[in-house]
């Protein structure tokens, strides 16, 4: 139905619908139940009072239109089907679609024992709840029987969860079991392997030895014992098929912040792409920076001998720019370990040689790292290539 909130709005809107529609007709149903848009009614007046019943109720909502299958004997609500007989009395069967060919999780199936075997077991019951009948219950149970023999299900498996299910009474099977809210269940979440070993006996046998810790904090968490849960692993569609969209960005460009007292305006490549001086490839800018954007991948480039260099600051760029300008100018210590420094310091360089751009917005301090690796990688700008010491990881 797309969004989460759309089938809460659906069912509000037909309550809405169905409610103003009842209060207004003279003759009602003897019985109306209604599921999202599946609706059971009982009525109790003639065929011809019934069709214009349902010929009024189509004609409420310009787009919203009823089918309808109307039976003195059978009629079929959800997966129920509700019978009359002879003697007015109703009963009650498991409705099968024509097309159900009951495909359920064949046992061979990469999935956690447990819940394979519990498979038989509530399907068992789901036919207990619904057939009213005891009769039609047990041929029913030898009919799925053999739906799950032919999805090779072990015999023993499917008669232990019949059997189970056999012993109860069709109102036992339908009493809601009372769960303990004040407990807290820690769910402890693990992708399913079949070469796994059985992790909820190890976690069952060892977990009361937190008792014997001396560390109180190590005690405390022996009331908490967690659930084991499975996970679904990758499987071949997952590594075969993205329903992921390629990314669409638009076009960017670096420019001057034309701020009064900027000082950094002079020395920005104002431009919408970039060049690896070493590679010659160009690349497009992804979004708009200036002197003041913070939290950027910026590219300094030697206008006279075109090498490059890769760094990137959380900082106002015109700030970091600052310091390496100033680090420039104060160039004394020629153990100094900076490249950048070292070359504008060169005989035949000045600080009118120095230009930078910046290239791309990061806010996360983490990933702007990662991405200032990509492009030294990527400009090839590791000295003695570029002015870059190292990268923060080395690509193979």
């Amino acid at each position: 139905m797309g969004s989460p909130m759309a089938p809460s709005y659906a069912s509000l809107f037909m309550g809405k619908l169905e409610n103003d529609f009842l209060e207004k007709r003279l003759l009602k149903p003897y019985l109306w139940l209604r599921f999202l848009d599946d609706i059971f009614m009982i009525w109790n007046y003639s065929l011809e009072d019934l069709y214009d019943f349902i010929d009024c109720l189509n004609k409420l909502h310009p787009t919203i239109k009823f089918t309808f299958n109307v039976s003195n004997t059978k009629v079929s609500f959800l997966d129920v089907e509700v019978v009359k007989n002879e003697n007015n009395d109703i009963a009650t069967m498991v409705h099968v679609k024509n097309t159900n060919i009951h495909q359920y999780v064949e046992y061979s199936s990469c999935h956690p024992k447990s819940c394979k075997d519990g498979i038989p077991y509530s399907q068992a019951k789901r036919y207990r709840r619904i057939i009213s009948d005891d009769n039609i219950f047990k041929s029913s149970l030898t009919e799925l029987g053999q739906h799950f023999l032919n999805r090779n299900y072990p015999i023993n498996i499917i008669n232990t969860a019949f059997q189970k299910v056999s012993s109860l009474t069709q109102l036992e099977s339908i009493q809601c079991r009372i769960k303990d809210k004040n407990k807290a269940i820690i769910p402890f979440v693990i992708e399913y392997n079949p070469s796994l070993p059985n992790i909820g006996i190890s976690i069952n046998k060892y977990w009361d030895l937190l008792k014997l810790s001396s560390k109180t904090s190590v005690k405390s968490l022996h009331k908490s014992k967690p659930m084991l849960a499975y996970k679904r692993p990758k499987n071949l569609k997952d590594y075969l098929i993205s329903s992921k969209l390629e990314k669409t960005y638009k076009n960017g460009s670096s420019t001057k912040c034309n701020r009064p007292r900027c000082s950094h305006c002079s020395f920005i490549n104002e431009n919408t792409s970039f060049n690896s001086m070493y590679t010659k490839e160009t690349f497009n800018m992804r979004c708009d920076t200036n002197c003041a954007t913070s939290n950027v991948i910026y590219l300094i480039t030697c206008k006279k001998c075109s090498i490059q260099y890769i760094g990137q600051t959380s900082q106002q760029l015109s700030k970091r720019m600052n310091q390496h300008r100033s680090d420039i100018k104060n160039y004394i210590d020629h153990n100094f370990n900076s490249h950048v420094v070292k070359h504008f310091n060169k005989s035949s360089h000045t600080l009118q040689h120095f230009s930078f751009q910046p290239i791309d917005i990061v806010n996360s301090d983490m990933e702007r790292l990662l991405k200032e690796t990509y492009w030294i990688h990527r400009l090839n700008t590791v000295y003695p290539k570029g002015l870059n010491s190292k990268a923060l990881y080395d690509i193979p």
